[in-house]
């Protein structure tokens, strides 16, 4: 049994085989999640259609770590991430110590700076890097 997409695109949302059920989740570099049915049985409240309900599987980790590895292709300075929401995250850049960027994330593996926290200016809030580096007293930006 599979599920289909409702749209003009033919492809599928959920599938069986005889080992497992496969969610599709689209991204290219993670297509598809996979779920044993011998991890299934033992799940309580199983669907087989609500990926939700699949024990131990956090669809929107996955998603953001999708998302991060994108942002991460893109741009190499960033060295960590923290998800807020399922839109939203904290990144850390190697080019920035002590800032916080608070950012909205997209499919595609951009990002959109929402806000930006300079801790060692005593926690000074900028809209933008362009303002950042505007206001900065000390030099801190390298290359790598």
């Amino acid at each position: 049994m599979n599920q289909m997409n409702n749209g003009s695109g033919d492809w599928w949302i959920y599938a069986q085989d005889d080992s497992n059920y496969y969610f599709f989740l689209g991204y290219d570099s993670l297509p598809y999640i996979v779920f044993s049915r011998s991890t299934a049985e033992k799940c309580i409240g199983f669907d087989k259609v609500n990926v939700d309900t699949w024990c131990g599987i956090d669809t929107n980790e996955i998603v953001f770590q999708v998302k991060y590895r994108n942002i991460k292709a893109k741009d190499s300075t960033v060295i960590y991430a923290e998800r807020m929401d399922n839109e939203h995250a904290l990144l850390y850049r190697s080019n920035y110590p002590d800032v916080v960027f608070f950012v909205k994330t997209s499919n595609s593996g951009l990002y959109e700076v929402d806000s930006i926290v300079d801790f060692y200016e005593d926690f000074t809030v900028y809209q933008s890097e362009a303002d950042l580096k505007k206001k900065q007293t000390r030099c801190i930006e390298k290359n790598i």
